[in-house]
């Protein structure tokens, strides 16, 4: 698999608009999964911030969460799949979903369900469920060190069905 397309980063850009135009759609797609499995979205993994439904898509799209990214990544493209893959944060779903993992990773906006945790626990958290019948309980989000799924690379539109198939490894 050739190395992902990191243009939408651009690092000449202090006003991010190449980053908001491209991550807002992977964006709105993270936050409706998030809403229909009934998962609040938690701390964003690159800036620590608590968001919620209402604000996750504005600020995963905002000048603040890319240049705080575009920081982290020390304003360089990742330098390898496992770089790459420390800026995916995960989700656990409800107890009875068949795919017990949301992931989305924070660079690329890929997002994947999965069923298998990552071998190390992120800094994130995440509230579990909001259904009535849960006990709200806060589980660590999961950044996977060897492992990340290319899924959703052909992204058009927020209302398609995320559940597409997972490649593992991003090849490069």
């Amino acid at each position: 698999m050739p190395k992902p397309d990191f243009s939408h980063l651009d690092f000449n850009d202090n006003a991010c608009t190449s980053w908001n135009s491209y991550i807002k759609a992977h964006a709105e797609l993270l936050a409706t999964t998030l809403f229909d499995n009934h998962v609040m979205p938690g701390s964003c993994l690159v800036c620590g911030e608590e968001v919620t439904f209402e604000t996750i898509v504005s600020h995963i799209a905002e000048k603040a969460h890319c240049q705080r990214l575009k920081q982290k990544l020390d304003w360089k493209e990742p330098v390898s799949p496992q770089h790459l893959d420390l800026f995916t944060q995960q989700w656990e779903l409800e107890p009875a979903a068949p795919e017990r993992i949301y992931a989305f990773n924070h660079v690329t906006g890929k997002q994947h369900f999965t069923t298998q945790y990552p071998p190390t626990g992120g800094e994130a958290t995440a509230p579990q469920c909001m259904k009535p019948q849960c006990e709200m309980t806060t589980v660590k989000a999961r950044v996977p060190e060897a492992q990340f799924a290319s899924a959703n690379s052909d992204l058009k539109t927020p209302g398609h069905d995320a559940r597409l198939p997972i490649r593992s490894g991003l090849g490069y």
